[in-house]
């Protein structure tokens, strides 16, 4: 039962969201409700082009490599509030998660302390990806799903590795 009601709620494991899916619907959600979804489960929101930053949303992102190869993949925003966000029209590196796809696996180019997401080390993700660090940094980034109003776009120095409150380490 759990699976059917599953499928047809369009529900996926986070796991299992693929390039593909981001071409079909640019703005994927954590619902967190019924016995049939944990905090694994997502699902699409076609139609939905602007987020608030306050849900917890993954959202279709573009990022070209330092060498111009361009990469499909995802990140998620999530802007504390008084800190960052519509207060200041930024919205810091630190609080975004940035995915992309490498065929059917994914690679985290930062990793938040408590993501579901494998933490894997950098030689794994650039060899993933078939590049090399100054191949692949600094790596621009745009989303065409805008959050309360304000664009997502930026560029990563390298794989950040460590957060603290305010601040991001960036490593090759």
């Amino acid at each position: 039962m759990k699976h059917f009601i599953r499928r047809l709620l369009r529900l996926k494991d986070l796991q299992e969201l693929t390039a593909d899916d981001f071409r079909r619907c640019a703005v994927w959600e954590r619902p967190y409700e019924g016995w049939f979804t944990d905090e694994e489960t997502v699902r699409p929101r076609p139609g939905v082009n602007v987020v608030s930053g306050r849900e917890d949303y993954m959202v279709r992102t573009e990022y070209l490599g330092a060498d111009g190869t361009a990469y499909l993949g995802f990140c998620t925003p999530q802007p504390l509030e008084g800190v960052d966000g519509p207060a200041t029209g930024v919205w810091p590196l630190y609080r975004m998660h940035h995915t992309v796809f490498a065929g059917n696996r994914t690679v985290e180019l930062n990793v938040m302390p408590d993501s579901p997401f494998s933490a894997d080390r950098s030689e794994a993700k650039y060899n993933a990806l078939g590049t090399t660090a100054g191949q692949l940094f600094p790596i621009t980034f745009r989303s065409p799903v805008r959050t309360s109003g304000l664009p997502l776009s930026g560029t990563l120095d390298g794989f950040c590795q460590s957060i603290a409150l305010g601040r991001a380490e960036f490593t090759r």
